[in-house]
């Protein structure tokens, strides 16, 4: 599947950042959930909580959701609540890229 694919943020933030979370490696589970979150931004995807089960792209709410389960084993519950806080706040400030 190619890198700019919609899928691959399914792949980034539900595979490989969980995956990297479990095994420690806080530094590049937080790059994978960037990743993740910078090609959600690049399809155009309705405001709001995308579906996890159709084929669709998935948007910055579905992919932040799904990011957040990503560092509970780092850090623990605290931390991810903190993390969502700040991703949600900074995409509420910024502007959305077509």
């Amino acid at each position: 599947m190619p890198p700019n694919h919609p899928q691959a943020v399914r792949l980034l933030v539900n595979g490989r950042a969980r995956v990297l979370g479990k095994l420690g490696d806080r530094n590049q589970a937080e790059r994978a959930i960037g990743q993740a979150l910078e090609l959600s931004d690049r399809h155009h995807v309705a405001p709001g909580l995308t579906s996890c089960i159709s084929f669709s792209p998935y948007g910055r709410a579905r992919t932040l959701s799904n990011a957040m389960t990503a560092p509970v084993d780092l850090q623990g519950t605290g931390h991810v609540l903190r993390v969502g806080l700040a991703h949600t706040r900074r995409s509420l400030d910024q502007p959305r890229h077509p």
